[in-house]
Parts: structure tokens; C-alpha cells; sequence
């Protein structure tokens, strides 16, 4: 079993214990953050992306000593990859879903678009990008109407990026994009 968790310092220790019946402990591990890898810093946000990062981890800065960088970027490629269920975002602070890969949100299943869903209704973070298949992918993925906020009214293009590049750090401008 695979559970993402987020852990306030670095190298913890972790207690894994499975329980039976009567909630007694069946099996008890402990094992010292040495033994479980390199972990982020607990503060350190996570972006996990459904298909295509959209070229996000561009913007991601290394730190002045090159050990952290502002955020880390995990990409979900193939449906094997995406959980089944909500907990698994529990680590996530953002969910890119992106429409330049239609085959891969073909082939998510029921458990893993209500994984999605509920991670989202419960207050996580999601952008969406469909591009211009926006229609098409909507009328194909009826989960995916679900998550978003209104109807499709159409395509359009950002002439002026300015606002968005105040929202990430770069310091190549943006340039136009639909």
C-alpha cells in the first residue's frame, strides 16, 4: 500500500502499524527518515499534473544553495499512475489537468475521476487547461464537466500576460498564448 503523507520535519522517524479486529495492532515498523530516501521540505509546495505539465516546472526557482527548489513538479502519465482515491492528494497543493493528452483522461476510470472530484470539492487547488479541443474533450469526458465551474463558451486569447507573470516567478516574459 502507497500513501503519500506530509511530515513536518525533515528526516522523522515514521511508525507504520496495521491493525485488526478491536483495533489491536497486528504489525508494527518504525523506520528512521534516513532509511525512507530524500523527502521535501514539509513547506516545499507540490504540483501534480494529470497528463502535461504545461512547461510549469520552468518556473520553479533553485534555492541560493541549490538544495530546494520553490516548488516540485510530479507528473502522472499513463492511468496506472493516477490514485483511485482522494486521500492520495492529501500531499498535493495543486492539480494541473491538462487536454493535450485526451487519451490519458479517456482512460481514468470511475474511482479515479471521483478521486479527483473529491480532492477538489474539499478545498484542493486545480487548474485546467483543455486548449482548443475544449469542446470536443468536454462532450467525450463527462467527469470532467463535473469540475468545471460553468459552461464553455468558447476559445480565446491573453495578449497581455502581465498579471500572470505576477503570479510566478520568472524572468523571461511570457508571451502571447491561447
Amino acid at each position: 500500500v502507497w500513501i503519500p503523507i506530509r511530515i513536518g520535519r525533515q528526516h522523522p522517524a515514521i511508525e507504520v502499524r496495521l491493525l485488526g479486529e478491536g483495533a489491536q495492532p497486528i504489525y508494527r515498523q518504525t523506520y528512521e527518515g534516513s532509511e525512507l530516501g530524500q523527502g521535501l521540505p514539509s513547506n516545499q509546495p507540490l504540483i501534480v499534473a494529470l497528463g502535461s505539465s504545461m512547461g510549469v516546472e520552468a518556473l520553479s526557482r533553485s534555492s541560493a544553495d541549490g538544495s530546494h527548489a520553490t516548488f516540485s513538479t510530479v507528473h502522472l502519465e499513463s492511468a496506472g499512475d493516477v490514485p483511485p482515491n482522494s486521500s492520495a492528494y492529501s500531499s498535493c497543493d495543486l492539480l494541473l489537468i491538462s487536454g493535450s493528452d485526451p487519451e490519458l483522461l479517456q482512460s481514468l476510470d470511475g474511482d479515479q475521476w471521483s478521486a479527483v472530484d473529491e480532492w477538489i470539492r474539499r478545498g484542493g487547488a486545480c487548474i485546467i487547461c483543455l486548449g482548443d479541443r475544449d469542446q470536443e474533450l468536454v462532450a467525450e469526458l463527462e467527469p470532467l464537466i463535473d469540475l468545471l465551474p460553468g459552461p464553455l463558451v468558447g476559445t480565446g486569447r491573453i495578449n497581455n500576460p502581465a498579471a500572470l507573470e505576477s503570479l510566478v516567478a520568472t524572468e523571461d516574459p511570457l508571451s502571447d498564448f491561447g
